[in-house]
């Protein structure tokens, strides 16, 4: 378990917290689950750790997220 949540919080905290969001909101049906996220997605895309995440992965290396 230890090592599940070391994983998790190597990644985006933005998109790792929507994540989190959405897994516990009780979507009613697909309609509502895909509404969600399309108001999640632009946030996550128009952060600075989703360029510093492309950057990293383009340089091969570890990206270095602010949660911004």
């Amino acid at each position: 378990m230890e090592a599940i949540a070391r994983k998790i919080a190597q990644n985006a905290p933005i998109a790792t917290r929507l994540t989190k969001v959405a897994l516990n909101q009780d979507h009613q049906d697909l309609e509502v689950a895909l509404m969600w996220e399309s108001l999640a997605q632009p946030v996550t895309m128009a952060s600075a750790d989703m360029i510093e995440g492309l950057t990293a992965h383009r340089e091969r290396r570890v990206p270095k997220f602010t949660g911004s």
